[in-house]
């Protein structure tokens, strides 16, 4: 089960890290207070602090955001926009 709950938070990073990523955007508490550097696993392991209905929470807050994100994208020409983040050769993915 503890294996299993840590995969709350995981997916949770993943919505939370790479919308605003790709958007020129920190992605917001708690992954901008993290010391990834020390503790890059964390969000694996920090499901064993949080209750499940915890665990829930933060992944629909997650999920909520995310799709704030998304909405705004398609507000602002939508989809096939580059992202605002530029990869180590040059390029910039599309929102898509």
């Amino acid at each position: 089960m503890e294996r299993a709950a840590s995969l709350l938070p995981r997916q949770a990073h993943g919505v939370e890290y790479g919308g605003p990523w790709l958007l020129g955007r920190e992605a917001g508490p708690p992954w901008n207070m993290v010391d990834w550097e020390a503790d890059p696993d964390w969000d694996w392991q920090s499901a064993a602090e949080d209750s499940p209905e915890q665990l829930v929470t933060h992944w629909q807050s997650a999920a909520a955001r995310s799709r704030a994100i998304v909405a705004d994208a398609l507000a602002d020409g939508g989809l096939e926009q580059l992202g605002r983040f530029t990869n180590s050769r040059g390029e910039s993915p599309t929102l898509r």
